[in-house]
C-alpha cells in the first residue's frame, strides 16, 4: 500500500474566494503490483482539507502471465557449426503486460548474460539463433523468461546437444 506521494503544485492567479487562490498540480507514483489477480482501483486523499477523491476510470487489472515455452531445433541434435533456432512464446504476457527475453549461459559460468529482449507488450513471441560448436554440448543453455514488473517468470531451459560432423 502506498501511503504518501509527492505532489508538484503551482499557484494560479485564479481566485476562489477572498484570500484563497486556486492551486493545481499533478502527482505520479510507482508501486508494486498486488500479488493477487483481480480488478483494482485507487483513492486519492488530499491534505490539507481532508478530502477523498475517487480517481475516475482509474481501474486496473492484475493478471499473472502464463509461463513461456520454448521450441528449439533442429532436434534432437544440432551439428557443430550449425545454428540452433529457438522460438519462445506465451499465451499471455499478463496485465499489466510484461515482456519476453532470452537468457543464455554456460554450465561453467554461474551468471547468465541477457542476450535478446523484446519489450513490446503486444508481442507474444521472440526468436533466437545461435551457432553452436562441439564444446557447447551439454554445457550451453538457453531460457526464455517473462519480465513482469520486478518479477522474473522463468521458462524451461534448453541445453544444447551438439554432434560432430565427419
Amino acid at each position: 500500500m502506498l501511503e504518501t506521494a509527492t505532489m508538484v503544485t503551482s499557484p494560479t492567479t485564479e481566485k476562489m474566494t477572498k484570500g484563497e487562490v486556486k492551486v493545481s498540480g499533478s502527482c505520479q507514483f510507482n508501486t508494486t503490483l498486488p500479488r493477487k489477480e483481480g480488478n483494482y482501483s485507487f483513492l486519492v486523499s488530499v491534505s490539507p482539507g481532508k478530502r477523498n477523491f475517487m480517481a475516475e476510470d482509474k481501474q486496473f487489472t492484475v493478471e499473472r502471465p502464463r509461463s513461456p515455452t520454448a521450441l528449439c531445433g533442429p532436434q534432437p541434435y544440432v551439428l557443430e557449426n550449425t545454428a540452433v533456432t529457438c522460438t519462445c512464446s506465451t499465451t499471455s504476457l499478463g496485465q499489466p503486460a510484461g515482456y519476453l527475453r532470452w537468457v543464455t549461459g554456460n554450465q561453467t559460468h554461474q551468471s547468465a548474460a541477457v542476450t535478446k529482449e523484446k519489450q513490446e507488450p503486444t508481442s507474444k513471441g521472440l526468436q533466437y539463433d545461435q551457432v553452436l560448436i562441439l564444446s557447447d554440448h551439454g554445457s550451453t543453455w538457453l531460457r526464455c523468461d517473462i519480465i513482469w514488473g520486478a518479477e522474473v517468470i522463468p521458462g524451461e531451459k534448453y541445453t544444447a546437444s551438439v554432434g560432430f560432423q565427419e
